[in-house]
């Protein structure tokens, strides 16, 4: 998972579609100044989430780069052509 591809998704979305941008960050004031500790809930959990992503993609990024260095070995060792 390419963490600048999400981000960029997300950001020609808003572009895109400013009046929704305006409406979440109209909800999100309202809940900051009405309900602050759902705000910080929701933000609190959103953070879990994003950092749980980022570890689960960093690992299998790792995996996936062990597994091609392991192949390629490999056909080093059986004398296959790349």
């Amino acid at each position: 998972m390419d963490f600048t591809a999400l981000y960029s998704g997300i950001i020609e979305y808003f572009q895109n579609n400013q009046y929704i941008a305006i409406a979440l960050v109209c909800i999100l004031l309202l809940m900051l100044f009405r309900k602050l500790k759902l705000f910080f809930t929701l933000l609190l959990f959103s953070a879990v989430i994003a950092g749980l992503l980022f570890l689960i993609s960093n690992i299998s990024d790792l995996g996936i780069e062990k597994k091609s260095v392991m192949v390629h070995e490999r056909s080093i060792d059986l004398g296959l052509p790349k």
